[in-house]
């Protein structure tokens, strides 16, 4: 019990800016979805919603394993590793602003001139977008808390104000999305400088540096899947049925996810701890409890709040989110598991890569056999969000499979 009062110490004295900070992210992100719902049509705000699926689609390029490998390294006293994860992102992100260029280039041949400027945008923005925000996970890993926060929050003010302005002047769905992306790039980039100092390259260890390296683009290749799951369904949903569903379904999991995040967010107050503590099995067993019970509960309460703050448009939401929000404790074990394994500094990172290969092929092939084989719209979107509860039990099964082999293996 002697930890448990430990973590309760440390979670009493950091966690309370994390709370404060994701609350007010992620209510100024509610807020901000709420006035583009009244501002556009449902059509429009699924035309918004699908160009930044298209967007985050080819994160996989920037190696975004290089946040965990952040977290990791600077936590054990290596500061100068985010410059050197930093470079190596933006080399990645080339590989997206090239792409984004040949569509651009392509919609010119074609004559659509808008989407042209769209993804020419993407491959500017691009580089900034993905490879800046590493300052995040560098502050995450020197705990300081308090300042990570208070730039999210100025950030997401920011986002909230600039997006809103631009669609109010411009009354123009793709200028506004551009906006959006635009404010967070150039953000990213600003604190980033203000907050990540530049190291001298004597300060570099090879085969510390060599480490880094091979986690962040062990978790990029294997993760590749797994960041095309996160947008294929929403892609879909706006080609193959219409942009009305997609809107309403993406307001759904966003609330939903929004939610389950606020409190990942207050668990990952740890993460730099799981440096160098292990886990133990009633931890995940108490997690699962508290996070199944208070699930339970927000789930009846958010019907209610998405009428009240989206319209009768949007009601049909309120299945996705609480859907999401009732896996909310399982949800936690599974965050809890993987950053046990991910960053602990003497655990082996295999089962990781494992569960994230196998957790993606499985979901990917559930999402597209829905969409072949489902006989109508309605039942492909009743159960599509049943693929993001299951996604979470196979990874907390492959995990622990995959962990459990490689200890008979070292037995023998």
């Amino acid at each position: 019990m002697n930890i448990f009062f430990k973590v309760f110490n440390f979670l009493y004295k950091h966690g309370h800016w994390t709370v404060t900070g994701r609350v007010f992210v992620g209510s100024l992100n509610l807020l901000l979805s709420v006035v583009l719902t009244k501002l556009m049509t449902a059509s429009d705000y699924g035309n918004y919603q699908y160009y930044i699926s298209i967007f985050l689609l080819l994160e996989f390029c920037s190696n975004p394993g290089a946040s965990s490998a952040v977290v990791k390294y600077v936590a054990l006293g290596k500061d100068w590793s985010c410059n050197f994860l930093l470079k190596q992102r933006i080399k990645f992100s080339f590989i997206a602003s090239i792409i984004f260029a040949i569509l651009s280039m392509y919609n010119i041949y074609v004559g659509d001139y808008s989407e042209s400027i769209i993804y020419f945008s993407f491959s500017i923005l691009f580089p900034f977008y993905f490879s800046y925000d590493l300052f995040l996970y560098y502050l995450h890993a020197k705990i300081e808390l308090k300042r990570l926060n208070i730039i999210l929050i100025i950030r997401s003010l920011t986002q909230l104000f600039f997006t809103i302005l631009v669609f109010k002047l411009s009354n123009n769905v793709l200028i506004t999305l551009i906006s959006f992306i635009a404010s967070a790039s150039m953000l990213n980039w600003f604190f980033y400088r203000k907050n990540v100092k530049n190291f001298s390259i004597s300060n570099h260890e090879p085969n510390v540096k060599k480490d880094a390296q091979k986690m962040a683009i062990g978790l990029s290749l294997v993760g590749i899947l797994g960041t095309i799951v996160m947008q294929i369904d929403k892609i879909l949903i706006f080609n193959l049925i219409d942009s009305k569903s997609l809107a309403i379904f993406s307001i759904g999991m966003m609330i939903g996810i929004s939610i389950n995040s606020l409190f990942k967010s207050i668990l990952s107050s740890l993460d730099a701890k799981l440096v160098v503590h292990n886990i133990k099995k009633w931890h995940y067993w108490f997690i699962l409890f508290f996070g199944s019970i208070i699930g339970a509960i927000i789930s009846l309460i958010t019907p209610f709040i998405i009428e009240i703050l989206y319209g009768e448009e949007y009601k049909e939401s309120a299945y996705y989110a609480s859907i999401v929000i009732l896996s909310l404790g399982l949800y936690l074990v599974n965050h809890l598991l993987d950053n046990a394994y991910m960053l602990h500094h003497e655990k082996n990172i295999v089962p990781i890569y494992v569960s994230k290969v196998g957790v993606a092929i499985i979901q990917l092939a559930l999402i597209l056999l829905l969409f072949l084989f489902g006989s109508s719209s309605k039942e492909i979107l009743t159960y599509l969000p049943y693929v993001y509860v299951s996604k979470i039990l196979i990874q907390i099964l492959i995990i622990n499979l995959s962990d459990l082999k490689i200890q008979r293996d070292n037995l023998i």
